[in-house]
């Protein structure tokens, strides 16, 4: 889902900066955790 929507993978700090109050470390994002992604 994610190249989908950001093309590669290097965009991931994206979602990240978007969910720093959910996301403590960006190498630990589990299953169920409910994010946002931001558009663009």
């Amino acid at each position: 889902m994610g190249k989908k929507l950001f093309g590669k993978a290097s965009n991931y700090p994206k979602i990240f900066e978007a969910n720093r109050e959910v996301i403590k470390d960006p190498n630990l994002i589990y299953p169920g955790q409910k994010i946002r992604i931001p558009l663009g």
